[in-house]
């Protein structure tokens, strides 16, 4: 394993804002060898979160580098109030524990009782219209993500990314730099959808106007025919 390369990446991952535990993550990723493998860091920001997913490859000389990071900002979600002690109960799950053991992660009989409250907690969500919600909250961006219903729908209403390059000679964008940017776009994206609900409100505020000219106007010519 390459001292210099390890240190390299070490502080490739701080200009971004990452320090801790990085040097473990980097040597328990590198240690197997690949040709290329990615990093995981949260940040939060009041009730938003922002993922990110460092990427590495293997270049000259089986050396590592970074070639970038994709940045995701996930909204909080609005939860109705009819479903709010439900959603207390999904809290206290462990779900990544759940979803471990589904792929063949190890067993015990706590895993296999909080399995039991799971079935009956996702049973009472199945009557909701809205049960799909509460499945996004917990489960999206773990390995459950891709069993909820209409998954694509809810990443659209919540979340926003981009994805972050390494320029040659040029510092990076930070973590907090890209959040405060999705931050932005996602503020952006907002205005756009409400803009796009004024010119329908003026065409059929046009359109009440202009019936009710010509209502007038069969008025007018009826009683000049009188």
């Amino acid at each position: 394993m390459n001292e210099k390369n390890i240190e390299m990446l070490k502080a490739r991952l701080g200009s971004l804002g990452f320090v801790e535990h990085t040097e473990a993550m980097l040597r328990c990723a590198i240690c197997f060898l690949p040709q290329q493998f990615q990093l995981a860091f949260l940040l939060n920001s009041g009730k938003d979160s922002c993922h990110f997913t460092v990427h590495f490859v293997k270049g000259e000389k089986d050396l590592y580098d970074c070639l970038y990071y994709q940045a995701v900002l996930r909204k909080a979600v609005a939860v109705p109030d009819e479903m709010k002690e439900l959603d207390m109960r999904m809290e206290a799950i462990d779900w990544k524990q759940l979803a471990a053991c589904k792929d063949g992660g190890n067993i015990n009989e706590a895993i296999g009782k909080e399995a039991l409250q799971a079935a009956l907690l996702l049973e009472e969500l199945s009557s909701f219209p809205q049960g799909n919600l509460l499945q996004y909250k917990y489960w999206a961006g773990t390995a459950l993500e891709a069993i909820i219903d209409s998954a694509g729908l809810l990443k659209n209403q919540y979340e926003i990314s981009q994805r972050f390059y390494f320029v040659e000679d040029q510092p990076p964008i930070s973590a907090d730099e890209a959040m405060r940017f999705l931050q932005s776009r996602w503020a952006e994206k907002q205005a756009q959808a409400k803009q796009k609900l004024l010119p329908k409100k003026t065409e059929s505020s046009n359109s009440s106007t202009t019936k009710l000219l010509l209502k007038r106007k069969r008025r007018q010519t009826e009683r000049g025919n009188h």
